[in-house]
């Protein structure tokens, strides 16, 4: 077989590899009509594909491997016919070497030779025997929409042209850059600093989307930063004009054409196509720029697998992403770590920038269904801006209603059309007593918390009020004899719930710790210890057991002081709670017991999660200061001076950045 042949049936694998199997023949037909031949033959190609996709069938003989193999003998011929134009003028231009290769044309690097001025261009043109009617009218279409884009973020055309033999080409601005995603890693560009280049991408689309044009092929490839650092959109190659009576009518043509990594769920249906499919592509690019990988693992590494994973499943939450990478990428075990120092930042900084909000951001604009993402890329942009500055955003409503229809859908489609109705029913009444049940539970919790809170506060309020000087005979007591009379109080009333009890003596214990008196505060925490057991509330205990191990510590009790703080590790992960400065505190005393009881290597571990986590915190305090020193002195005890002293370093740079926070 010829190279020739070997291209075109190439090209139709490319156009028809991402579309449903009964669509297959058909666009076949539109795009080459009268060569059932050459149908025949791609079929079994994308039969061979999707087979492989499935992991049904062959896929080590030739026909498995045929679609990269036709690809290669393809590339080699283009590339010797590519060749062909180099030193040849097109208008003022003559053409200096290739530089590019897109689904319909060839890219050259291009200069100026008419004399006038020097000026570089990327000129494009189709590729060698793309010449259907279809792709010339689609290579038009680009042309025409780039005449009509000026914005400083979008590659702009300068000329334009037919060669001698007839076919159109177009000069653009030449970007000599890479691509965004390289530029900022490249840069070890912090995260805040890449959701600025990212707005810059948003505003590029945005411009285009007013002119009613949707780009439908945003990827990093087609997002270049030049040397100046400036983001130019580039590839509008398949981008589509929508009509303007018709903005969210399909955009529709005979065939789709897309990259499938990028792909929207409705690209790869072949549904109707609006906006929403650039605001999709726009949350996966902003993925990746962010986590350095994909939000999707398919099982195998071809098309039909990927496009399988985008319709079928859920995303990889943003921040999960980032401690997923080492387990799923075929990577080296340190890729977390150096994905993080990439971004500026340490593994746990990066998972608490990432958690929250842009979290809620990526999962809205990445949503399956349309029209339950963000309704333009300026909502988009809008979200990006409120968390850069620290506002609100609105991608964090409503996320427990997509989630059930989400959940729904997928358990009716494994249980089949037949009993979709039912499933939907009993799904949809067991989600709502669920929620109800929790939402009951939830109100329960709250208002125990709020009569606890009332509690407390309204003792210490009183507790302060009778000690005004005025009400004793004008002597003003020391705050060792407020405490004391509050505890009398305290235990003068019988009627104190539990967990009330123990919130009221675990208070009084921390101000006997801040005054330096542990024996008597030990004594007081080891009864609210008591009273925090005798009730059901976990939270109580959690903090009870704290203050509890804290005050053995303080009384040189450090051993037992370490056995409850793993009594306080294990509520903490038993409530599920995500409090980094709970977490802190634990690890941070935790690490001072094992420390006084001489075991520095094993409190190493503990103090470099309560030191990454103080890292991550942007606000300083003087906990933050703790973590810090005694990290430190443990480098130091374990004979690595140069950790402990870049360790030491990092932190007061840390410290010199964060208003207010002294530095000696």
């Amino acid at each position: 077989m010829d190279a020739e042949r070997w291209r075109r049936i190439r090209d139709l694998f490319d156009t028809v590899a991402g579309q449903p199997r009964d669509r297959w023949q058909s666009s076949l037909e539109a795009a080459s009509p009268g060569t059932p031949d050459l149908h025949a033959e791609v079929i079994s190609l994308l039969e061979a594909d999707l087979a492989r996709a499935t992991g049904i069938g062959e896929s080590t003989g030739l026909i498995g491997q045929a679609p990269d193999l036709l690809g290669d003998i393809a590339d080699r011929e283009e590339a010797k016919q590519a060749d062909t134009w180099v030193g040849r003028r097109l208008g003022a231009w003559l053409v200096k070497r290739p530089i590019g290769r897109g689904g319909m044309g060839m890219v050259y690097l291009a200069e100026r030779a008419d004399g006038e001025f020097t000026q570089q261009a990327a000129i494009k043109l189709l590729r060698p025997g793309a010449d259907s009617e279809a792709v010339i009218q689609r290579f038009r279409s680009e042309r025409q929409i780039l005449a009509g884009l000026e914005h400083p973020n979008i590659a702009h055309l300068i000329d334009g042209g037919v060669t001698a033999e007839g076919a159109p080409w177009f000069a653009l601005e030449f970007v000599d850059g890479c691509t965004l995603t390289a530029w900022c890693d490249a840069q070890a560009m912090p995260v805040r600093d890449r959701l600025t280049m990212f707005l810059s991408v948003c505003a590029a689309v945005s411009h285009a989307h007013g002119r009613l044009i949707v780009h439908r092929d945003l990827k990093p490839a087609n997002i270049l930063v030049d040397g100046s650092g400036q983001v130019k959109l580039l590839d509008f190659g398949i981008a589509k004009l929508l009509d303007p009576e018709h903005v969210n009518a399909e955009t529709g043509t005979a065939f789709q054409v897309f990259t499938p990594e990028y792909a929207a769920p409705e690209q790869i249906k072949g549904d109707p196509m609006t906006t929403a499919v650039d605001v999709y592509a726009l949350g996966l690019v902003l993925f990746e720029l962010l986590t350095g990988r994909g939000p999707y693992r398919p099982g195998n590494t071809t098309s039909g697998a990927l496009m399988q994973a985008i319709l079928t499943q859920e995303p990889v939450r943003l921040s999960s992403a980032v401690t997923q990478a080492a387990k799923t990428d075929h990577v080296a075990p340190t890729s977390v770590e150096a994905l993080a120092q990439r971004r500026g930042a340490s593994p746990a900084r990066l998972r608490a920038q990432l958690r929250g909000d842009l979290d809620a951001i990526v999962s809205k604009a990445l949503r399956k269904e349309p029209s339950q993402r963000y309704g333009s890329v300026l909502d988009l942009a809008g979200d990006i801006r409120a968390v850069l500055n620290h506002r609100p955003v609105a991608a964090r409503q409503g996320g427990w209603r997509y989630r059930s229809r989400r959940f729904l859908r997928r358990y009716a489609l494994e249980v089949g059309f037949a009993t979709l109705a039912s499933v939907a029913l009993i799904s949809g009444l067991i989600a709502a007593l669920w929620q109800a049940e929790v939402a009951e539970k939830a109100r329960a919790v709250a208002q125990d918390e709020a009569k606890k809170a009332q509690a407390v506060s309204s003792f210490l309020v009183n507790l302060f009020t009778n000690s005004d000087p005025t009400q004793t005979d004008g002597h003003d007591p020391r705050a060792s004899e407020l405490l004391d009379k509050g505890v009398r109080e305290i235990e003068a009333q019988p009627d104190i719930g539990n967990a009330t009890r123990a919130a009221l003596l675990t208070s009084m214990g921390s101000a006997y710790l801040s005054l330096m008196k542990e024996d008597r505060a030990l004594v007081l925490m080891r009864r609210a210890d008591q009273a925090a057991q005798a009730g059901s509330d976990l939270r109580t205990q959690l903090d009870s057991v704290i203050t509890l191990g804290r005050a053995l510590i303080n009384t040189g009790q450090s051993e037992q002081g370490f056995h409850e703080l793993r009594r306080a590790q294990a509520l903490y992960d038993r409530l599920g709670l995500d409090e980094p400065d709970i977490q802190m505190s634990i690890d941070t005393l935790a690490g001072t017991a094992l420390v006084n009881t001489g075991r520095s290597q094993e409190a190493l571990a503990y103090l470099q999660r309560a030191f990454e986590q103080a890292d991550a915190n942007e606000q300083g305090s003087e906990a933050q200061g703790r973590v810090v020193e005694l990290y430190v002195q443990v480098l130091i005890n374990l004979g690595r001076t140069e950790d402990a002293v870049d360790t030491a370093e990092r932190a007061y740079n840390a410290a010199r950045n964060t208003p207010g926070l002294p530095l000696v």
